[in-house]
């Protein structure tokens, strides 16, 4: 038996024989855990349960065996991020063969599993810009569902705020997390961070490491046309490559309906006791004005004005015109103003708009298009009734933000007329 026979004999040996070892006590393990396959099914040919988690003993002993010579078998074109790329790819293969075993997926659901196998295999990771820092401490752990004590059942997971690498494995948990503390928890929030990181593989895929590399971009539509069904032509998929790389993502518009503090949406029960959300201003007027104008977007020059001086704005509502806050505040949106909050102002009978300029000039790039945009009066003093209105707002709120401008809405910021009165509270 020559050298280069025996440099892998004795891994492929190891690998053999701790296999069978951890099969046995992985098999003893689903029993005594009842995670196990029944044979409820038409389609299942046994007639006893069977035990499952028969891919962890496979998956775990490959990949101790492979990290436990992975100076040798990384000598070659393989390199470390190439094997955690199969790592967390086996992982996410394992946990979707498990899941349907027990759960019987509904192909829509089992198709999402290989995907994002193939992509960690094929990315080493993507980089996600994690908005907001948060924990979930009720992630569930596949395969113990019924594990004692009761908080075994989950993990803890956390993700720090900030631009960040995170292999397959963590993505797949920031996508799916649904009991973050805070604002992070709701389902809004999960689908906001699932757009994040289908942005990211787009990004990475269409990277010039990847799009100058004819040959993985072969491998990349073989592994999906493997794993997905569909009628399409390799050419065809090819050609959608080559018209999604040229999508500049600063040109995609994404938003959200949602209950957040600046959201159109309020939480409320329903005469039947049901959790419902409904239509802050209490009719659909400013979802209409939202949907309606979706589309339009700002002159370029003024929007990258905007962005470069990180401009924040408060918009309050100093009419009794219902709605003309929230209208005025997705417009603002459009050119690149972080919109802080939005709310009504005690003062409601104002003719002119009016901003305050907090940053007393710094910004004065933004506050001009802020100025040219509403057709406001500009004031560099908070009056004092104001004042009183922002502490009131902000009381109890451990880090209140500041905005670098505050507008005040009059009568004349109604364009269109189109605003209904708000009754006398």
């Amino acid at each position: 038996m020559n050298d280069k026979i025996m440099e892998y004999f004795f891994p492929a040996l190891i690998t053999f024989v701790l296999s069978s070892v951890l099969t046995f006590l992985v098999r003893r393990l689903a029993l005594k855990w009842n995670i196990v396959d029944l044979p409820d099914n038409p389609r299942k040919i046994h007639t006893a349960p069977i035990p499952l988690l028969g891919g962890l003993a496979i998956w775990l002993s490959f990949f101790i065996v492979a990290f436990s010579f992975l100076g040798r078998l990384t000598a070659g074109d393989l390199e470390y991020h190439h094997w955690i790329g199969v790592f967390f790819g086996g992982l996410i293969l394992m946990i979707g063969g498990f899941g349907d075993d027990k759960y019987n997926f509904k192909p829509g659901y089992q198709i999402i599993f290989p995907i994002l196998a193939v992509l960690c295999v094929v990315l080493g990771g993507v980089e996600i810009d994690v908005e907001r820092a948060f924990d979930d401490y009720r992630y569930p752990i596949l395969g113990r569902e019924s594990a004692e004590p009761y908080e075994s059942r989950f993990e803890h997971l956390h993700f720090e705020q900030g631009a960040q690498i995170m292999d397959g494995a963590a993505a797949l948990k920031y996508a799916r997390s649904r009991h973050a503390a805070g604002p992070e928890g709701s389902d809004f929030a999960r689908t906001k961070r699932q757009q994040k990181i289908i942005q990211a593989v787009k990004d990475k895929l269409l990277s010039s490491q990847i799009v100058f590399d004819p040959a993985l971009i072969a491998d990349i539509f073989q592994e999906l046309k493997e794993n997905i069904s569909t009628n399409l032509k390799i050419w065809e998929m090819y050609k959608l490559w080559q018209i999604g790389k040229e999508i500049d993502s600063q040109q995609i518009i994404t938003k959200v309906v949602d209950n957040s503090p600046n959201g159109l949406l309020i939480d409320s029960i329903s005469d039947q006791g049901a959790y419902v959300l409904t239509p802050r201003s209490g009719d659909f007027a400013e979802i209409q004005y939202f949907i309606a104008n979706i589309f339009t977007d700002a002159p370029l020059a003024d929007k990258s004005k905007v962005i470069s001086e990180h401009a924040s704005v408060e918009v309050r509502n100093g009419t009794w015109i219902n709605g003309l806050a929230s209208q005025v505040a997705l417009d603002l949106e459009k050119f690149g103003f972080r919109v802080v909050r939005i709310g009504n102002s005690n003062r409601q009978n104002f003719q002119k708009t009016v901003i305050y300029d907090l940053t007393y000039g710094e910004k004065s790039e933004a506050l001009e298009v802020l100025r040219s945009k509403t057709e406001a009066n500009v004031s560099p003093d908070l009056p004092e009734w104001l004042m009183t209105d922002i502490n009131a707002d902000v009381s109890g709120q451990e880090k209140p933000v500041q905005p670098d401008f505050i507008l005040v809405l009059g009568q004349e910021a109604d364009m269109t007329k189109s605003g209904k009165e708000n009754p006398d509270d």
